[in-house]
């Protein structure tokens, strides 16, 4: 590939020299630079480092925009920001996530609106719906008759409830049930709540939308954190199908580390964006079609969020979880399950 040696117009600038070298990517071979400017753009994906020890290393490729000068034949075949394989690529949006405080974010697929954080993994909706736009959503979730699998809140039965208090006190063997103080943190409809109760369990809730269907079941109910007595804590936390609701999925695991006594454990479920559903539906996965999704996890992005936030000792529970009392399908969900590819994370962590 020929460049001119004309002025550039720059965007980012980048310090090169003489003599230094770059791979482009459509080509795959090292090229020897002039003496000129470039104009690198911010973010591209086809910008990249070469390999610790290679000449010119700290140099990255390349779109530039010829002023003046000869540009040759090369160059006119291909508009600045394009090479000879084609377009450069998506470019990197430069979003801070909210998880690792990083930029290494890019746009993931286009409809639905998703971005992707590079550094952590974790998916996020880009743009985030405003504030009373998911207001609405959730008000509309829990009205009768909101059946549809993409516009419903979907509580945890009783089932699921006594095969997640089975994972807990497995991966936790101190846990105990009886006289300890709980919160179920997004209790949904409280049914949860009411089965750990059962168990001796002293069970509080925070449920802002579905507030009222957990006070009808004579649940101790706050609509926020924040309603709880500022001194209060409590021995273990859960949190199903919540987390992807958050819009500050990070700020709210440290509001609840300190509200977790020592040794305190979290139990978190949430849709696994690393599952192999996701991989093959890519944007048709309905977990990212979901309105009121709004953050989605893989194992590595959990695991940063529960660490960042003060945890230790995270975890993904072992164990196989039936969700079908069909054969065939409980026997399909327990190998993806066991392969760590299912559609669902099932996390424990201790403060």
């Amino acid at each position: 590939m020929a460049f001119a040696t004309g002025r550039v117009r720059i965007l980012h600038a980048a310090r090169i020299f003489p003599g230094s070298r770059f791979r482009s990517r459509a080509l795959g071979a090292h090229q020897p630079l002039d003496s000129f400017v470039l104009d690198c753009l911010h973010g591209c994906s086809g910008i990249r480092r070469l390999p610790r020890g290679a000449p010119g290393r700290d140099l990255v490729l390349v779109s530039y925009r010829v002023r003046d000068g000869n540009a040759s034949s090369a160059e006119k075949a291909n508009p600045p920001g394009h090479f000879a394989g084609g377009p450069t690529g998506k470019r990197r949006n430069r979003l801070t996530c909210r998880i690792c405080g990083k930029t290494d974010t890019g746009a993931l697929y286009q409809s639905p609106k998703w971005s992707r954080c590079h550094a952590c993994d974790v998916w996020f909706r880009s743009p985030m719906p405003s504030e009373d736009e998911v207001t609405s959503y959730y008000e509309g979730a829990f009205e009768p008759g909101t059946g549809d699998v993409l516009h419903s809140m979907h509580a945890t039965d009783i089932g699921l409830a006594q095969q997640f208090a089975n994972l807990i006190c497995a991966g936790i063997p101190s846990a105990s049930w009886r006289g300890s103080d709980i919160l179920d943190f997004g209790a949904g409809e409280g049914d949860t709540s009411a089965f750990l109760r059962s168990l001796g369990a002293q069970v509080a809730v925070v449920e802002p939308h579905g507030f009222r269907h957990c006070a009808a079941k004579g649940l101790i109910a706050f609509r926020s954190l924040q309603e709880i007595p500022p001194h209060t804590q409590f021995d273990g936390i859960i949190m199903t199908e919540v987390v992807e609701h958050l819009t500050s999925p990070l700020q709210t695991f440290q509001e609840l580390n300190l509200r977790l006594k020592k040794g305190g454990w979290i139990f978190v479920t949430t849709p696994n964006s690393g599952s192999l559903r996701s991989t093959l539906a890519k944007n048709r996965w309905s977990e990212c079609r979901k309105f009121g999704h709004l953050f989605l996890f893989s194992r590595r992005a959990l695991t940063v969020a529960l660490r960042a936030a003060g945890f230790q000792m995270v975890h993904q529970c072992r164990g196989i979880v039936q969700f079908s009392r069909n054969p065939l399908r409980f026997l399909s969900q327990a190998l993806l399950q066991t392969l760590r590819i299912d559609g669902q994370l099932r996390f424990l962590a201790v403060k």
